[in-house]
């Protein structure tokens, strides 16, 4: 049994020999020529990423995962995003996708300030209709 990194190593060497085993023999195989798989784990190696920490146990008894799993998984954890427990993804950065890399970080800046200028813009929405409601003097309504 490989480690996710020693599995990666094995790969982009070309010289390791690895034996593909099935868990369970009598299942289908994801790839019927063996070739094929390999190839298609080699071809893949620029795009791998880790997920950075995993403690399943801390992570399910967040105040956000526990209150919000009832409703929905995904709810839970964006929960657990916004509140900063969800593992985090980590890419292997190489020579091979440092231009990709440097792509998502691009998107990731551009929607962090999108998001940025959203909440703002609700703020200042929320302010003026405050200000509004309180400048705004009191209707009397006469009785005719």
């Amino acid at each position: 049994m490989l480690s996710a990194r020693k599995f990666r190593t094995t790969l982009s060497s070309e010289g390791g020999d690895i034996v593909m085993h099935r868990p369970v023999p009598n299942a289908r195989p994801g790839f019927v020529h063996e070739y094929k798989a390999w190839n298609y784990y080699r071809r893949s190696l620029p795009e791998w990423y880790l997920w950075w920490g995993s403690n399943p146990f801390s992570y399910e008894q967040t105040w956000s995962v526990h209150m919000f799993s009832p409703v929905s998984r995904s709810l839970a954890q964006l929960g657990a995003i916004i509140q900063g427990t969800h593992p985090r993804i980590h890419v292997l950065v190489s020579d091979e996708n440092r231009a990709q890399v440097a792509a998502l970080v691009s998107v990731r800046r551009h929607l962090m300030g999108v998001a940025a200028s959203v909440t703002l813009g609700l703020v200042v929405v929320v302010v003026s209709l405050r200000a509004e409601r309180r400048r705004a003097p009191a209707r009397v309504i006469a009785d005719a």
